[in-house]
């Protein structure tokens, strides 16, 4: 905690205890003669067990011997409590029972505001860079009235923001009512260059349809998706994101996991075993146990503008601007073929595809295969992702391997690929890490012999395997 007195000299208290604390501040709000008492604040960043915190409130905002605690220059305000304690309800102070902790003084000029188990006066917030609220239930969480207020008097200035674990007590109950009450505009966070939520499906709805953001905002989502468990969330994403949320052209790269999925603005280099964070521009993880990837499928729209499958709600994503696609471990047992087919179709644009370790590769195989008669090769038009160039197998841990790979899937890959060939669209570089089994110089022997094509390179360009065995 910095502090100054009306003298402009500052110190730094660092917060030990309080007893300590406001001897500190004594010592500081003593002027020269003449001089008025008073302690200015820069900002106050502190960790305390609720009996203390609230002591230390009572000494900065009650009548003491502290003096004028003045409170105009505090910018940076980061109150927490352990997390063993914020599940307690009541906090007793000198015999006195409070109902919450909260900080009773009005902060219009903090610019950074951390809370963790703590409130403060909402509605004189203002001007926000930074906000961060974390473990905020029943009186001491600001209902979504109060919350939205801060964002709309902080929607030119904020950056990041956080809210993890909150539960205002006024949420909308069902979803449907809170799409239908949002015929005010949404508050437009024109600065935001992070925003996180982790909380409850509705919470996380109630928040997200009063805003929009801009195309470089970052939006980190955890929670619970699956519209079993929550059917007023439908079938896809556009009922819990803000109103006429779109990815645009400038995302290229999606990633599915079984229980996340994160939209990137660029694709993954071959050669780095992950995607740049920086360039994410919405990442969902899903705490249901039920899996993710079909919902995210659901949520997006292919070239001609048709759904998978087709939902009033509209879509967040075309496929056309999808250059890059990372499937994750498992994942193809949660996809079906007639739902992965239909995304693939629509994916013209798609130029590497790297698959993780599956059980079954089939549906994967199946849907890459081209439709109507594979002799006429002016039919091109008919393979799925005709511009595919990287096809990647791999088993994402350096201390395993896909173990018979090449026993069970060679064959199958090197008829996909002559099949593919055949048609006009041949692969540029086809690669197997970590794939138990796989030698290139019999695999391009094998690739030779299921295309029945002497000239391997009208095949594939480059075949690459490593540490397979």
């Amino acid at each position: 905690m910095k502090a100054s007195s009306s003298s402009n000299a500052h110190m730094k208290v660092t917060l030990n205890h309080i007893h300590d604390t406001c001897n500190a501040l004594a010592l500081s709000s003593l002027a020269p003669a003449g001089g008025s008492k008073s302690i200015m604040l820069s900002s106050i960043d502190v960790t305390l067990f609720p009996c203390i915190l609230l002591g230390l409130f009572t000494a900065l905002a009650g009548p003491t011997g502290l003096g004028r605690v003045d409170f105009s220059l505090l910018t940076k305000l980061i109150l927490r409590v352990p997390p063993m304690t914020m599940s307690v309800p009541h906090v007793a102070v000198a015999g006195n029972v409070q109902q919450h902790l909260g900080l009773p003084l009005p902060i219009p000029s903090v610019r950074h505001l951390e809370l963790d188990g703590v409130s403060v006066m909402w509605n004189s917030v203002s001007n926000l860079k930074y906000l961060s609220l974390r473990g905020l239930m029943g009186e001491q969480c600001p209902s979504l009235d109060e919350l939205t207020g801060m964002l709309a008097r902080s929607r030119g200035s904020l950056e990041w923001c956080r809210l993890e674990s909150i539960h205002p007590t006024d949420e909308a109950g069902p979803l449907g009512r809170a799409m239908d009450e949002s015929g005010d505009e949404p508050i437009h966070l024109s600065s935001l260059k992070t925003f996180t939520i982790s909380t409850q499906p509705l919470t996380v709805a109630s928040i997200l349809r009063k805003l929009s953001f801009s195309p470089t905002t970052q939006l980190h989502l955890y929670t619970s998706l699956h519209p079993s468990l929550h059917p007023a969330l439908g079938g896809d994403l556009q009922g819990i994101l803000p109103p006429n949320y779109r990815l645009g052209q400038e995302v290229s790269a999606l990633r599915l996991a079984r229980y996340s999925a994160s939209f990137f603005r660029q694709a993954r280099p071959s050669s780095s075993p992950r995607n740049d964070p920086d360039s994410t521009v919405l990442s969902i993880s899903s705490a249901s146990p039920i899996p993710l990837p079909l919902t995210i499928l659901n949520s997006l729209s292919s070239s001609d503008g048709a759904y998978y499958p087709f939902y009033s709600s509209g879509s967040i994503y075309s496929t056309v601007f999808l250059t890059s696609l990372d499937i994750g471990v498992g994942v193809l047992l949660d996809i079906p073929e007639q739902n992965l087919r239909l995304f693939l179709a629509g994916a013209r644009n798609l130029e590497q595809i790297s698959v993780g370790y599956q059980f079954d590769l089939w549906v994967l195989l199946r849907a890459l295969l081209p439709s109507g008669q594979v002799e006429e090769a002016s039919l091109s038009h008919v393979v799925p992702c005709p511009n595919l160039r990287l096809l990647s197998f791999n088993k994402p841990t350096d201390r395993d391997r896909w173990w018979k790979f090449g026993e069970m899937w060679t064959d199958p890959v090197a008829e996909l690929v002559g099949l593919r060939a055949r048609c006009g669209v041949k692969l540029e570089r086809l690669e197997f890490w970590r794939c138990h089994g796989i030698d290139e110089v019999e695999l391009r022997a094998r690739l030779s012999e299921k295309t029945m094509m002497d000239d391997l390179d009208s095949v594939v360009g480059e075949v690459v395997a490593g540490e397979g065995y």
